[in-house]
């Protein structure tokens, strides 16, 4: 299929945020000749419907009905071949509508793309997602594609793109993951039967949490998400992720996942081989050491100089972000019969 810029339907879901949901489409607005020429679908949820000038709105009474009805009513009534997603929260860059799509012109075979999300005048909090690429993007993902196109299988709805008649026939989002996760599951699903990329040149601009509250809070209800998500998952058996290593026992009596690879588990592993050997305690501040090394060397390869002491507070931010990961997955393990840790 070759799309025309005609042919793509923009999607924002939104709630209590009418001053974002202006400035998102005011941006995508400005991005370019196929943002200016693009459908977009407003789905917004709120006590009452308001008008919102050169857009299809559609008004949803105040029932938290989650992003997945949302998202699903955009889908039902969107006219693009081609649907891309965006929040709220963020602003669209110059040519995103362009790089978004351009992969679906160059190979059918394509049915999803995700795009790059960054931010801009960050402060600590700014720069830990922007370097270390939480919640979906950042320098991160930049790190494993040089300006250039390349699979993933990773598509957050902030920031990604679907032929809508694969999404439709694979059975649009899941309604019921009210704790989010809806995305990644039908990024399951629509990989199943055809092939996924991530376009570093479709740049959004997310506004990120400020505060240090905020960004746990977001890392502990992303983590409550993923018990569910494993719940869902066709494939039963133990998921075991190492450092550069996944491995899966399928026999295994107990359902679940664990990250050992996470900042948080090495913290852990190497303060129980303390227990054992005291002498090893020392791996600790060599292992904060190591990730700032990190976080700086990624922040120098897009010409960000941040200094050894930000690159050190990052180190400690990550290690925050995923104990509250863990402890959101632990929290919700319980009421869906998993380990998910």
């Amino acid at each position: 299929m070759t799309a025309s810029h005609t042919d793509v339907s923009i999607i924002i879901c939104s709630k209590d945020r009418p001053t974002d949901l202006a400035r998102a489409i005011a941006s995508i607005r400005e991005s370019g000749e196929a943002g200016r020429d693009a459908e977009v679908v407003i789905v917004e949820e709120s006590d009452s419907p308001r008008e919102i000038p050169g857009v299809r709105y559609i008004h949803l009474a105040r029932k938290d009905h989650g992003f997945g009805y949302s998202r699903n009513a955009a889908l039902r009534a969107a006219n693009g071949a081609l649907v891309v997603f965006i929040d709220d929260d963020c602003e669209a860059e110059r040519g995103w509508v362009e790089a978004l799509t351009e992969p679906f012109r160059n190979d059918p075979t394509i049915l999803g793309v995700a795009g790059a999300v960054l931010v801009k005048d960050c402060g600590l909090i700014g720069y830990a997602e922007n370097i270390l690429g939480f919640p979906g993007g950042g320098l991160r993902y930049l790190d494993g594609a040089p300006w250039k196109v390349v699979a993933t299988r990773y598509l957050p709805t902030c920031n990604c793109a679907y032929r809508r008649e694969a999404v439709l026939q694979r059975g649009g989002f899941l309604e019921d993951a009210r704790l989010g996760g809806e995305d990644s599951l039908l990024a399951e699903r629509v990989t199943a039967v055809g092939r996924y990329v991530y376009a570093p040149e479709a740049v959004v601009i997310h506004h990120h949490r400020t505060t240090l509250r905020g960004m746990i809070r977001q890392a502990f209800g992303f983590g409550r998400s993923h018990p569910y998500l494993l719940r869902r998952h066709p494939v039963h058996g133990l998921w075991i992720d190492v450092p550069g290593r996944s491995m899966m026992w399928a026999r295994s009596p107990i359902r679940g996942w664990v990250d050992c690879a996470s900042a948080d588990k090495k913290a852990v592993a190497i303060l129980a081989l303390s227990t054992l050997y005291h002498p090893f305690i020392v791996l600790l501040p060599l292992y904060l050491v190591w990730l700032s090394m990190s976080a700086a060397r990624r922040a120098r390869r897009r010409g960000i100089r941040i200094s050894p002491a930000v690159a050190g507070l990052l180190a400690g931010l990550l290690l925050f972000k995923s104990t509250a990961l863990t402890a959101g997955r632990w929290f919700r393990s319980t009421k869906y019969g998993v380990v998910c840790l």
